[in-house]
């Protein structure tokens, strides 16, 4: 047996998801060079990552595996593995969309939030994590359009920091952020020690994409309280994406 095929075919799938993925993305790369005189790899590849599915109960984490085996069944002209395939790949972009959504609603961005289900409803109608997300933020961005100009006129009048902050929540959930972050200097202007005003412009940070500048306001407001699971959950989101997070 060839040396390649020989060592996909003595692949433990259940050993790790990850290497299992960097695996079959290797081997696909040998079939996209020549679909035709690799079909006998190819059929390792398909029965490893069946393998992969079954164990796992999901599609493979690379989404770039069912990507090259979409363009692999077109040049084979196999039409209907590649529908499947592509199938498979709108899943995993629906999961990496939901995950965006959550991110953002618990930062509070709930409008950028409910677009991102959307679109990953577009991929996968079947998500229904995403679909339990949408009806949420939806009813979120309904609440903070009702919401705003009772908070705006409440800040705005000698406000203190409890109603800049929720200024800056309305603000931040119809998706102003600069509004959102000057709502939330405001409330911290008043008490730069509010556990509240502090996770609210790290959430702010948090939708900019400021992770660094993010964190120590969440590490703020777990001085103030060491038990704050919101602000836990923020930290740990901001240290996530830095790649941080041990």
């Amino acid at each position: 047996m060839v040396p390649q095929l020989e060592g996909l075919e003595g692949l433990d799938v259940e050993r790790s998801m990850k290497a299992t993925a960097a695996a079959l993305n290797q081997a696909l790369t040998s079939v996209e060079s020549d679909p035709l005189g690799q079909t006998a790899l190819l059929d390792i590849i398909e029965r490893k990552i069946s393998e992969a599915e079954g164990y796992y109960c999901r599609p493979v984490d690379d989404p770039t595996i069912y990507e090259k085996l979409a363009r692999v069944y077109v040049v084979l002209g196999d039409l209907e593995k590649a529908r499947a395939a592509s199938r498979k790949l709108g899943t995993k972009q629906a999961e990496a969309l939901e995950f965006q959504a959550r991110q953002m609603g618990f930062f509070g961005a709930e409008r950028r939030a409910l677009a991102l289900y959307e679109r990953a409803l577009s991929l996968d109608p079947a998500n229904e994590l995403a679909s339990k997300g949408a009806v949420k933020a939806r009813k979120a961005v309904d609440r903070a359009e009702r919401d705003l100009p009772r908070s705006r006129a409440k800040a705005e009048d000698g406000g203190d920091t409890r109603e800049w902050t929720m200024l800056a929540t309305a603000l931040l959930a119809l998706d102003d952020v600069d509004g959102a972050e000057k709502a939330s200097d405001r409330a911290l202007a008043v008490d730069g020690k509010d556990l509240d005003a502090l996770c609210r412009k790290g959430n702010v940070l948090g939708v900019r994409g400021l992770w660094k500048e993010a964190v120590p306001y969440f590490e703020r407001a777990l001085e103030v309280r060491p038990t704050s699971t919101k602000a836990k959950q923020g930290l740990n989101y901001a240290k996530y994406n830095l790649g941080t997070l041990d």
